[in-house]
Order: structure tokens, then sequence, then C-alpha cells
């Protein structure tokens, strides 16, 4: 290249970015200036340029769909017919792995971030998109960025849990980039609050899609985990009960249940039940539980000598304050006896 080209080139890179550094602030500006910004030829149109600009004008266009995304006051629906979603996909997957490692090699942190924002921002509410975004190959990218920790994870996540209830199709796309079991290992290191939302994405999987999912959540190791997180969950917390409860109660999940049954699980809900936990919503919920891991064994008999369920059992259906608790507990007590004469 002549010096004559160099220099138009490092001309024309100059340009854009000051056309960039314009179209940031009038999406900084108020919601007229925006809307007239957010206008699908225009938006396509920079899409278009988006890859071929410098790292540091793509970052101040992201900024500008960022921005805009960010706004209630103007519609996003431009940016999606406009085609944003799988192009700002593109810009966080060209240089990833070709394998299928989870391991990606991101662009540089801020256009990764306004990335990240932007698609956050699109989908987080509207089914459609999070499917497109899915479709589109932003999951490995997104599970990088969790795995990594990086700045962006606290979108990210949401993002990835999101999938699980979006379409069927999206989560097809997860269980390609084994979702499960990255769901199952998240719950290992993430704090409580993240806890609940991965144990919620985990039981939309099952539910939807059964025995698939469920082989995976069955094997040693994966039960091992959930017995761990439900062991060291915090007393008083409902949202943490659901998901479980959930699962249990589905009658098509019979060997998740049986395998749960047959874990330390069982032993941690009656400790619970025993008085460690005393809220009552929690107690319904941990009763249920018992009842679901009771009816799903293999064996009725087993399950009550195991773990000495009957003087738990008793002692709630006599004593307990709670009424729904003190009903379920007295249906299983005559459950427990008809065991006893069998």
């Amino acid at each position: 290249m002549c010096i004559r080209d160099r220099l138009q080139k490092a001309d024309h890179a100059i340009c854009h970015h000051k056309i960039a550094e314009i179209m940031v602030a009038v999406a900084k500006g108020d919601a007229g200036l925006k809307q007239k910004l957010a206008h699908v030829a225009l938006l396509h149109d920079m899409l278009e340029v988006l890859p071929r600009a410098e790292q540091v004008t793509a970052a101040k266009m992201l900024a500008v769909f960022k921005h805009l995304s960010t706004d209630p006051e103007v519609s996003s629906e431009p940016l999606q017919l406009a085609g944003a979603i799988p192009k700002l996909v593109s810009m966080v997957t060209k240089s990833a792995s070709k394998t299928k490692s989870r391991s990606t090699i991101p662009l540089a942190a801020s256009i990764s971030n306004e990335v990240v924002s932007t698609l956050y921002n699109l989908c987080l509410d509207n089914k459609t998109r999070q499917e497109q975004a899915a479709v589109s190959g932003c999951i490995p990218h997104l599970m990088a960025l969790v795995d990594q920790k990086t700045p962006s994870h606290i979108l990210g996540l949401p993002l990835l849990c999101s999938f699980t209830t979006s379409s069927k199709r999206s989560r097809v796309e997860l269980y390609r980039h084994d979702g499960v079991s990255f769901f199952i290992e998240l719950l290992n290191v993430l704090p409580p609050k993240w806890q609940v939302r991965v144990l919620e994405a985990l039981k939309d999987c099952v539910v939807n899609d059964g025995p698939g999912v469920e082989k995976i959540m069955c094997e040693e190791q994966n039960i091992a985990v959930l017995v761990s997180v439900f062991a060291g969950c915090p007393l008083g917390s409902q949202h943490f009960l659901d998901p479980l409860m959930e699962m249990l109660a589905d009658r098509n999940l019979k060997h998740l249940n049986q395998t749960l049954g047959e874990s330390s699980l069982v032993q941690s809900v009656k400790i619970r039940l025993q008085g460690k936990e005393r809220d009552p919503h929690c107690r319904l919920k941990l009763i249920k539980i018992l009842k679901s891991l009771y009816e799903g064994h293999r064996n009725a008999k087993v399950i009550i000598s195991q773990f000495s369920l009957y003087g738990l059992v008793e002692g709630l259906a006599k004593n307990e304050n709670a009424i729904l608790v003190k009903q379920i507990a007295t249906e299983l007590l005559c459950a427990f006896n008809v065991q006893r004469l069998l």
C-alpha cells in the first residue's frame, strides 16, 4: 500500500470516528433526538459498517445501540428490524475459538461490554429476540463471560437463563453447548441470589424437555451438587425451595425423584422440618418435597426406616402449628401406617 493510500485510509478512519462521536452525543440526548436516530435504514447502514470499523470507532458505534436500547421511550423494534441481534452476536463471536470448548478469545472489553448490554436490553423481556440471539450463536460467548467473571457476566447470566423459557429452539442451542452441566457447575460458585436463578433455569429445562435433561441431572456428581446447594441454602428462602418442589412434583421425572430420594437430601429436609426452618411458608414447601420424595421412592418402607421419618411425621401431625403442614403430615402418617401393615 502506498503512502497516499495509507493517508486516505487514516483520513477515512478519523472521519468515521468523528461521525460515531456525533451519533453517541445524539444517542445520549432526549427521546426526540433518539427517535430520529432510531430509523431502520440508518441503523442498518451503521450495522453494515460496524464489522469493518476500527475498534475504537466500533466501541462508539456500539454505544449508540446501547443508549437507544436502554431508553424505554424509544422503540427497540427498529434495531430488531435492522438486523441488530445477529450483527451484534457476530461482533462477539468472530474471535471465538473454532472448537466446542467454552473458552473464547473475547474482543476488547469495551466492545464486549457494549454488545452484551445491548443484547440484554433487547432480549431480556422478548422471547422472539431471545431465540434469535441463541440461534445466532451468542451462547458460548455468554458462557465464557460468566466463566471468566468479566464485568459483563452480571448481564450474561440472566440472559443465558432466559433462554430456558423462550422456546424449544433456544433450549436446543443451550444443550448443544452442554448448558445443563454448565448451569450445575455454576451452582458451586454462585452466591444464593444467582443460585436461585440457575435452579429455576434447570427446572424449566427438565420440566419442558424431560428424559435427556433428567439423565444429565441424575449423574452422580450433579446430584451431589444439587444436594449440597439445598443443604446450604439460607433459612426462610422460599424461592430456593420452589424449583426443587416443582421438579419433584412432576410425575414424568421419576428417575430424578428416585435418585434424590435415595440421597442425603431427605435428611436435609428432615432436619429443617424438625425445627431448624421456622418460616411457615417454607415449612409447607418442605413437607410437600418430603411427600413427593416418599411417593416417588422405589421402596416406601426403606425411605421411612432409612431416614427415621415416622417420628418426624407423627410429631408434625400432632404438634405442627401451620394448618396445611399439619394436614399433609397427617396424610403422610396414614400412608406410613399402611406400610406398617403390609
